[in-house]
């Protein structure tokens, strides 16, 4: 049972609970890069929360320690040690010059969680050092660098911190660009908002944080738009980057774990034509935040601009880390088992892994038609301005697979041309000579580009099977006139354990554009539409057009894809062609 749905490619701990990646980036001394996770090495449930550590060459193979770097004890962390991110700050350690540092959250009570009272003195920010590139780390003895949050506010949480450099909140406060090193705290101000605990922290002795402000307080479950949710009422893991595209504007962009959407009822939603985001089944989203950063009273505040969901689906506390070596934002989440019951993640001995890498970016989209004005300002995730000329120049987060992820193509890619196409979407079947068999691998990439004649398409698809005779399949479904992109998990297995395991329909919206060819165009055509798929056992992550990402879950008894089907059912269909369809099996080292 230990290996039945384990992931190949995927980081993953070795044995027991994961969540939270944390204490992430690129260790000069060795050359190497760090990841850290939260770890019940004892359990495969949440609790006696230790950190793991994985070290890497190139992000993708991995070598992960048997033993915990840093664990609670009876004194120390007693309630877990929680989320931490390294810093370029040196904090002193004897004997020592070149050692990576970091600061996490020492718990110290098991009453945390938004709605209920907050205990002062149950989260509390420490430090520690690591001589060997963090396979074990060691606790400052300057601890607690902060005993908790700033006693004029009642909060909701307190914790995850994260040090980053700004120089536009320099420029705002007066400084010199790139003076200061911030560091920020991830939490909420009871009734009030979910926030953003603002410190700036002095380089010649890190142990000083100084609180500066909220940095912004939206309020309770901000929705900006209307499909996607809301922001919550209590933020996760936040951190916060500076993106710049082609040179021009830097955006600063705040990426946040939320807790507290606004809930559907399941009852309500049975036999509801309504597509249901997961967001709006568990209450956690996973966002990002673009924000215009001023100055008043001497407090440093992000002014919203525009926001979007990172990623619709089964994954969150998303941590980030700037790459020296590629120059990228690199993104690491957390891919939950939550859709297993807790029998089945009993009997496994294990839950959780780590997302493959992916790289943050802005990206602007150029000639977009003017008539895409109402799906732009329904779907999240946008702002964009008019010419005059009807198009508009869009922009908007680039979230794609990280470049490294070509390590993981195994052989020659296998290719196909051919598109199946169905009169209706309850046409369409396993058995046609479309589909690109496979034998049984158990990780693989996808890469498919379509291009469209014109807009009226009712259904894309692409099937993936996991089994031989094509009977049980997970469906990617995109429906451009709804904005929708669907993942349909019901057909992925025998239904004989369905109560066991949790086979919604994995939702997200997405914006289907339209743009010109050149300035002078008077007609438009849809953009292409770009899907990178990677499947591992039982992880599937989808890339389309490099803005819109759904993560998910699927547990097929063969734990493995027999084959491919893309296709396009319904109205539009002889308006579609396929202009890229390779497949790649994935292997990877990770132990």
């Amino acid at each position: 049972m230990f290996g039945r749905w384990r992931p190949r490619v995927h980081l993953i701990a070795p044995r027991g609970w994961l969540n939270d990646p944390c204490a992430l980036g690129h260790n000069p001394s060795t050359g190497k890069y760090h990841v850290g996770f939260q770890w019940n090495p004892s359990g495969w449930n949440w609790g006696n929360i230790s950190w793991g550590s994985a070290t890497s060459e190139d992000l993708i193979n991995w070598k992960v320690s048997n033993t915990p770097s840093i664990a609670p004890s009876a004194t120390e962390d007693i309630a877990g040690v929680f989320t931490g991110a390294i810093t370029e700050a040196r904090l002193p350690r004897e004997g020592s010059k070149d050692h990576l540092s970091c600061f996490y959250t020492s718990a110290q009570g098991s009453n945390i969680h938004y709605t209920r009272p907050y205990e002062r003195g149950s989260e509390k920010l420490y430090a520690a050092t690591s001589v060997d590139g963090g396979l074990s780390w060691q606790r400052s003895p300057s601890n607690p660098i902060v005993p908790g949050p700033p006693k004029h506010l009642s909060v909701t949480g307190w914790r995850d911190p994260y040090t980053f450099r700004n120089a536009q909140f320099d420029i705002e406060r007066g400084l010199q660009p790139g003076s200061t090193l911030y560091g920020i705290i991830s939490g909420g101000v009871r009734n009030q908002s979910p926030t953003i605990f603002l410190y700036a922290i002095d380089e010649a002795d890190p142990t000083n944080w100084t609180f500066l402000s909220t940095l912004l307080e939206p309020g309770l479950n901000l929705c900006t738009t209307a499909l996607g949710g809301d922001f919550g009422v209590n933020w996760e893991v936040a951190n916060i980057a500076t993106l710049h595209y082609q040179r021009e504007k830097a955006f600063t962009v705040l990426v946040v774990g939320v807790e507290g959407c606004k809930v559907t009822d399941a009852r309500s939603t049975t036999n509801s034509p309504q597509p249901i985001p997961r967001s709006a089944r568990t209450g956690r989203s996973q966002r990002w935040l673009c924000g215009k950063p001023s100055c008043s009273s001497d407090e440093i505040k992000l002014q919203h601009e525009f926001s979007g969901v990172l990623d619709w689906g089964i994954f969150y506390a998303a941590n980030s880390f700037f790459d020296p070596i590629t120059n990228h934002r690199v993104l690491f989440g957390w891919i939950l088992e939550e859709d297993l019951s807790d029998e089945l993640r009993e009997q496994q001995g294990w839950s959780g892994c780590i997302s493959l890498p992916r790289v943050l970016a802005m990206q602007t989209i150029y000639g977009v038609d003017v008539a895409c004005k109402g799906v732009l300002d329904k779907v999240p995730g946008f702002t964009y301005k008019e010419n005059g000329k009807g198009r508009l120049k869009v922009t908007t987060i680039c979230c794609k697979p990280a470049p490294q992820l070509k390590v993981l193509r195994y052989g020659d890619a296998v290719a196909m041309v051919s598109l199946a196409r169905f009169e209706s979407l309850e046409d369409v079947r396993g058995d046609t000579d479309a589909t690109l068999r496979v034998p049984g691998l158990p990780s693989l990439e996808l890469d498919i580009l379509f291009t469209f004649d014109n807009e009226n398409v009712d259904h894309l698809g692409i099937d993936i099977f996991h089994s031989s005779d094509h009977k049980c399949c997970t469906r990617i479904l995109f429906s451009p006139s709804d904005s929708l992109i669907t993942i349909d998990r019901s057909h992925s297995r025998s239904s004989s354990d369905a109560k066991e395991i949790s086979l919604h329909d994995e939702v997200a919206y997405h914006a289907f554009l339209s743009t010109h060819s050149s300035t002078t165009s008077r007609s438009s055509r849809p953009e292409d539409l770009e899907i990178r798929l990677f499947f591992d056992v039982s992880v599937v992550e989808v890339f389309i057009n490099n803005r819109t990402v759904l993560t998910t879950r699927v547990y097929p008894e063969s734990g493995k894809c027999f084959g491919v089907m893309p296709f396009v059912a319904g109205k539009g269909k002889d308006g579609v062609e396929m202009s890229r369809c390779e497949v790649w099996e994935s292997r990877a080292e990770i132990g």
